[in-house]
């Protein structure tokens, strides 16, 4: 190592030293909370939800129930959840590929 690269890496040093030093961000104070409150509703809802639906009985796609319950289950996506089933094929001399847009495999 020749001069000029002894005083370039020394000089970086001390930048970092200085910015570190002056410039750091404060660590996050954390607060110790005596009686903590965790949410599981969600957890429960969507227990209750798999619980009250058994999948072995046929339902009706039209049934306001089934859309409410998708809404809980689902939320945004409920309105997705609904709806046909169509099967893109693209077909080469070596590949064969199908698409379904209900997703999955």
């Amino acid at each position: 190592m020749d001069k000029n690269n002894i005083i370039g890496l020394t000089l970086m040093m001390v930048m970092l030293a200085v910015y570190f030093q002056f410039f750091s961000p404060e660590p996050p104070v954390s607060e110790i909370i005596d009686n903590p409150v965790v949410d599981n509703s969600s957890s429960k809802l969507s227990e209750k939800v798999n619980n009250e639906v058994p999948s072995d009985l046929p339902l009706d796609p039209s049934d306001s129930t089934l859309n409410q319950l998708n809404k809980l289950k689902y939320g945004f996506f409920a309105s997705k959840i609904a709806g046909e089933e169509s099967i893109i094929s693209l077909t080469t001399e070596e590949l064969e590929v199908t698409f379904t847009s209900k997703g999955g495999l």
